[in-house]
């Protein structure tokens, strides 16, 4: 695939100053950018060309408060939640950025308005001993995507507890689950309490655990 040249072009208070020799270790194209405040870092040009990421990281630090106290909802658990999601795909110095938005994971542009993310969540039943899940770990946050569940559940959901090597690939069992169309809750099963290896337990027949509970 034949990649567009930035150099020399702004994204915010971005300025292209080189392409990285090497991708990220999911295939994302990366450019060297120089911040007006002076900092360098490396971003990913998709990020880049959608808007999503503008700054070092200084024009998020900057508008956060204002934004939050805008609307009335700084301090609130949902905001923090909201905020906390943009951050991890926006903010390339949050410790979960590699893991969101350096795999190329973002927020739909309407849920950039919290005003709009705070109508969904009461819509989709939000309460505070609640906390967001995809669905599909490798697509964004937005509203088909994105239910609320207890914390709990999301523990035993959480990517990165659990991952099994499948066709030389390191995969969650929610990953797993996608690719093979087995449930992942019996994968779970099958591969944490009863010991399967892994290829048994995505081709081994349901009818076979008649009488289990899995």
């Amino acid at each position: 695939m034949r990649v567009i040249d930035l150099v020399g072009k702004r994204f915010g208070r971005l300025e292209v100053i080189s392409l990285c020799p090497e991708r990220n270790k999911y295939g994302k194209t990366l450019w060297r950018c120089k911040c007006e405040c002076g900092n360098t870092i490396i971003a990913i040009g998709s990020l880049l060309k959608r808007g999503n990421i503008k700054s070092c990281g200084c024009l998020y630090k900057e508008t956060r408060h204002t934004v939050a106290k805008k609307h009335g909802a700084y301090g609130s658990r949902l905001y923090s939640l909201w905020n906390g999601i943009k951050a991890r795909c926006f903010y390339p110095k949050h410790k979960e950025f590699n893991n969101y938005g350096g795999r190329g994971i973002s927020i739909c542009k309407e849920w950039l308005d919290f005003n709009v993310f705070r109508e969904w969540a009461y819509t989709k039943g939000y309460r505070d001993d609640l906390t967001i899940e995809r669905i599909d770990v490798n697509k964004d946050y937005c509203p088909e995507n994105c239910t609320w569940i207890s914390k709990a559940q999301q523990a035993w959901n959480k990517t990165s507890t659990v991952k099994v090597l499948y066709k030389d690939r390191l995969l969650t069992i929610q990953e797993l689950a996608q690719e093979t169309g087995v449930d992942k809750n019996l994968l779970r099963s099958r591969i944490r309490q009863q010991k399967w290896s892994v290829e048994k337990a995505v081709t081994e027949p349901l009818r076979l655990e008649k009488g289990k509970n899995c």
